[in-house]
């Protein structure tokens, strides 16, 4: 994903409940994620490679790094580990068909009420056999990181 994404979707989401300091070191954690160092062997950064229970792991092993930091009263490592965490659940939407699945169930469901929003942790979907995500492709992904290309 972009960071111009993450950026705004992070803002949106967290600017009403954090101090300007605190999401200015939780979106840089978020972005951090994206860096060359967190492509190259860390799909479960990302959901990528259909890594959901790395992925899941990754989030888990980001909430403990959370409540250790509160717990000894280190604000600023818990505020990176969120923006990690956030990255990738922000990643297992945006990289994932979840979004895809979810809408095609609803268009089957004949007397489905009118929704507004995503059930974002749907199990029948999440455990779903059609539930897919994007892969990294070495080494044509560090392309990306080259300007004009």
């Amino acid at each position: 994903m972009q960071a111009i994404y993450h950026v705004q979707i992070t803002d949106q989401a967290l600017r009403k409940s954090f101090s300007q300091r605190a999401l200015a070191v939780i979106t840089a954690a978020n972005l951090g994620q994206d860096s060359l160092r967190g492509q190259i062997g860390h799909p479960e950064y990302h959901f990528d490679d259909n890594n959901f229970l790395q992925g899941t792991a990754y989030i888990r092993l980001q909430r403990q790094l959370i409540h250790q930091a509160l717990e000894a009263q280190t604000p600023e490592p818990a505020w990176q580990a969120f923006g990690r965490l956030t990255h990738g659940a922000q990643d297992f939407y945006a990289h994932s068909n979840y979004v895809r699945l979810w809408f095609e169930r609803q268009q089957q469901l004949v007397s489905a009420p009118q929704v507004e929003t995503i059930e974002p942790l749907d199990q029948e979907l999440l455990l779903h056999p059609g539930l897919v995500s994007g892969r990294i492709y070495l080494p044509w992904e560090i392309l990306s990181y080259i300007p004009l290309l």
